[in-house]
């Protein structure tokens, strides 16, 4: 039984701000079988130091250069998502994780509250505390996390290829258009 997170160790994902979600939870809710696996770069020297602290080292395992097949199962499997990202500029893993029916807890940061609308658990990037807070509805509450995977499964919708098509066509139309004018 896992969480996931997907991304690397740049400043803006937020990667240590997860490590304290994950260890505030299983310390707190006593959550003796719950790991967090990391898919990208290897740990850094602060974020082992943190574990190592809180002496969870052995419930967080890192998975690097994974195929496509390999990420589709990992959020295939997981329990949710946890992605307290500082900002994001579009942010897939949330979309990737609605896909597979993966429920997700996010923050608010750059354009994630855009991405997942009101199919995801959201609280801003540095609230450790509404975060596991949202992991624990997710993990405990069957009708929430049931409710989430739904909504996400409709708020993908609006990123298929058809509709970025038409919104493309449309940006395209209103550019001519304000030229001709």
């Amino acid at each position: 039984k896992y969480v996931l997170h997907v991304g690397n160790n740049a400043w803006y994902k937020n990667r240590i701000g997860v490590l304290e979600i994950f260890c505030r939870y299983i310390n707190v809710y006593e959550d003796l079988d719950l790991h967090l696996v990391l898919v990208g770069d290897p740990l850094d020297g602060a974020q082992v130091s943190y574990l190592s602290d809180q002496k969870a080292t052995g419930r967080v395992h890192v998975y690097k250069g994974l195929t496509t097949k390999g990420l589709e199962a990992m959020y295939n499997c997981a329990e949710a998502l946890i992605f307290p990202s500082r900002y994001e500029g579009f942010g897939w893993p949330p979309l990737e994780a609605q896909v597979c029916n993966c429920p997700v807890v996010c923050s608010d940061g750059g354009s994630l509250h855009e991405i997942v609308g009101d199919s995801a658990l959201i609280a801003r990037w540095d609230d450790t505390e509404s975060h596991v807070l949202n992991l624990r509805q997710v993990l405990k509450d069957y009708e929430v996390r049931r409710n989430l995977v739904s909504k996400g499964l409709q708020n993908i919708a609006r990123f298929s290829n058809e509709e970025m098509v038409v919104g493309l066509c449309e940006i395209y139309r209103r550019l001519i258009a304000s030229r001709t004018n």
